[in-house]
């Protein structure tokens, strides 16, 4: 069993981490990280308008096991929660706002309002929303065709949207190695997956060694 503590001091937003792993015979491995920090980074909401300061402790933590079975696939279950960043009601106001601005592009205002477009196109390709996920994810070293092939999937327990993933890699000798990836993202209009402008997508990808 592996037991770790981490502590930060600082002037305002303190923190504290711990972790725990523990094998349970030769192919079972349990774990869990855990971090909380007193307060969040501010973020950016509507019309330049900040998240209110916050004093509680924000949770970040992952609760998971890893499983090696008899012909080395891995199985992979998580639950991934972490409170740092937008709550629904922000959310909501940045659809709300979104929405607005949107009506707003074939008027007068036009300008302005692809300005703030701008801005939210901004908050929403960086800024995240609070996470609370489960992750599940098959792997397995030398399969089909003796390459590397992974299966993940990753759900927003909140919005109900979800990420599903495929990936197969081969080396070929000792001079490149191909890869192939496959994805589809599922989810209602402004759920977190569902946002994006894509419902799939296909990627292939060579690295040469020399």
């Amino acid at each position: 069993m592996d037991v770790g503590l981490q502590i930060l001091l600082t002037d305002h937003r303190p923190g504290v981490g711990f972790n725990w792993s523990k094998t349970i015979g030769e192919s079972l491995v349990i774990y869990t990280e855990s971090a909380f920090r007193r307060g969040r980074d501010q973020l950016i909401v509507v019309n330049g308008e900040v998240t209110s300061p916050s004093s509680g402790w924000i949770p970040n933590s992952v609760i998971g096991s890893n499983y090696t079975f008899a012909n080395a696939l891995n199985l992979i279950i998580e639950y991934q929660h972490n409170g740092a960043g937008y709550s629904a009601s922000e959310w909501r106001a940045i659809k709300t706002s979104t929405e607005s601005t949107l009506l707003d592009i074939y008027g007068p205002g036009a300008l302005s309002a692809f300005t703030l477009l701008g801005q939210y196109n901004n908050i929403i390709g960086h800024n995240p929303l609070r996470q609370n996920y489960a992750f599940v994810r098959f792997s397995h070293p030398n399969w089909l065709m003796d390459g590397e092939s992974s299966v993940l999937w990753l759900k927003n327990l909140d919005d109900g949207s979800y990420v599903l993933r495929a990936r197969w890699d081969k080396d070929f000798g000792n001079s490149y190695k191909f890869g192939i990836m496959a994805e589809t993202l599922r989810g209602s209009s402004w759920s977190e997956f569902g946002i994006r402008p894509w419902e799939w997508s296909l990627v292939t990808d060579i690295a040469w060694y020399f």
